[in-house]
């Protein structure tokens, strides 16, 4: 039986975090309530062997990549899945941190009151920010200034990839961006089709800072997206 959650989970080379978390992951996926959620691994050209993980647990769903395209488009592979295999909600975690599988329940239940999209903060109630490396600090507060500048959205942590949201609620959005940009393609968008939205804390924010790592000059590439989203989508309708 086919469940209507699907949880997503966008590797590359995170075999070690995948496999400790295995274990709960399978209690939600194949455990005594009937198939709570299923389970789809993206793959984005991992070096190290996600067969191996795999194994006989042919309840894994996997989607691969022949080489790495980044999280932007691991992030569009997933939400084509769910929305072809007509899921209902897709919740996005982020294997860099430890403890990813506990940020599920928190963001079902915030779905349940009515918001088209959950997003866990890193940074909301996260007793260890004063360790964040300042520059990750002072990037994402810039960030967070440009977008609230486009959209009003007073979020702390834009840039998560720990996310729940009903599939159906991004039916008309144009999402292209390859890098961690397509979260602000994401927020733009969500404000110009009026959805409502939530951040709440996420169970770990170990993870912290690592997406600004990936290459360079990456301030000058995420500003270029918002000001392209703030002209293509300049006002919501429903104004």
């Amino acid at each position: 039986m086919k469940s209507k959650n699907l949880i997503v989970i966008p590797v590359h080379d995170q075999t070690e975090i995948l496999k400790k978390n295995l274990p709960l992951l399978e209690d939600l996926c194949q455990g005594d309530e009937s198939k709570l959620y299923d389970l789809l691994i993206v793959d984005d050209g991992s070096a190290d062997s996600i067969d191996e993980l795999l194994g006989d647990n042919q309840w894994i769903k996997c989607v691969s990549h022949e080489e790495k395209i980044g999280f932007g488009g691991s992030f569009i592979t997933a939400y084509q899945f769910a929305r072809d295999f007509e899921y209902e909600i897709m919740i996005l975690l982020d294997p860099d941190n430890d403890e990813f599988i506990h940020d599920v329940a928190p963001m079902m239940d915030n779905l349940k009151y009515g918001y088209d999209i959950v997003t866990c903060s890193r940074i909301l109630e996260n007793y260890n920010y004063s360790k964040f490396q300042e520059r990750y600090v002072e990037f994402t507060a810039e960030i967070s200034n440009a977008l609230k500048d486009v959209t009003d959205d007073n979020l702390t942590d834009p840039l998560s990839g720990i996310k729940a949201f009903y599939v159906k609620s991004l039916e008309n959005m144009d999402l292209t961006e390859f890098s961690h940009g397509i979260l602000l393609q994401l927020w733009v968008q969500s404000s110009y089709f009026g959805l409502n939205s939530i951040e709440i804390p996420s169970a770990s924010g170990e993870s912290f800072g690592r997406e600004l790592e990936l290459e360079e000059d990456l301030l000058e590439v995420y500003l270029a997206v918002l000001e392209t989203e703030r002209h293509l989508y300049k006002k919501s309708p429903l104004n």
